[in-house]
């Protein structure tokens, strides 16, 4: 019971049922070094966190910045527990040879660093082994995070090879129920078809947040965006790619919220 109350408590830092919430997802930088407009880390923080309910970030930069938050007035640290290599590009610096995902920190951890949530990246479309893997380690995590009373959010990614675009909203689907079964208290998807959301706006226990990777996608799929909202998801995540003045307020129109 006290475990529940205290993830009660946290996730109402930046979402309540009924209310949709912005979040920002600044840790790309953690895999692709520096990007435009997350170019100072601590100018990051002071940026973004009074534009949202929530804000992203990787460990070692909230840990490192975190009287920059804004309590009350700003977004609430949600911490990355995980590191992938998997959006590097043919073209990187580094090239990608074989998609890798490693823990960065625990749920302790988090909570340690003052995190409101955490979030778990579940990479789909790869082998079975890489699969296996990845769902035993979120698993492993959401454990921890009942004992620490640490609501944990799953990110589901549509990565590897194996994923179809006819079957794409059956990869949604998939990974919504691995993340249900795992015991995450919600889960970001991308944006399915209309149909394939309401099946799991009935299906999931949890909060669903639909991520947008680039700011032209948050244009270009307003409608369809303002709609999974009226629908029941739970609010938008907007990528590091995203993170634009322009993105922002309209992200933040969105969900109804002042962001300015």
């Amino acid at each position: 019971m006290a475990a529940t109350i205290g993830k009660t408590l946290r996730l109402a830092e930046f979402w309540q049922e009924g209310t949709p919430s912005l979040l920002l997802d600044a840790t790309l930088p953690g895999a692709l070094g520096p990007l435009p407009g997350l170019e100072s880390p601590s100018g990051l923080v002071e940026r973004l966190a009074p534009r949202a309910h929530g804000l992203i970030l990787n460990p070692g930069l909230a840990e490192r910045y975190a009287d920059r938050f804004t309590g009350k007035l700003g977004a609430a640290p949600l911490i990355r527990l995980d590191w992938t290599n998997q959006p590097r590009p043919a073209d990187f610096a580094l090239p990608l040879h074989s998609v890798q995902r490693v823990p960065l920190a625990s749920p302790t951890d988090a909570v340690q660093i003052g995190a409101t949530a955490a979030v778990a990246t579940l990479l789909l479309g790869y082998d079975e082994d890489f699969e296996a893997a990845n769902i035993q380690s979120i698993a492993f995590m959401c454990r921890e995070s009942v004992r620490i009373a640490l609501p944990l959010l799953a990110d589901v990614a549509l990565a590897g090879p194996k994923i179809e675009p006819a079957k794409r909203d059956a990869a949604i689907q998939l990974g919504v129920s691995f993340m249900v079964e795992a015991g995450t208290d919600g889960v970001i998807i991308p944006l399915p078809s209309a149909p394939a959301l309401d099946l799991l706006l009935d299906y999931a226990p949890v909060p669903l947040f639909i991520r947008v990777d680039a700011a032209a996608d948050l244009d270009a799929g307003r409608n369809d965006l303002a709609g999974a909202l009226a629908a029941g998801c739970a609010g938008i995540v907007l990528g590091s790619r995203a993170l634009t003045d322009a993105a922002l307020d309209a992200a933040g129109a969105l969900v109804g919220a002042d962001v300015s």
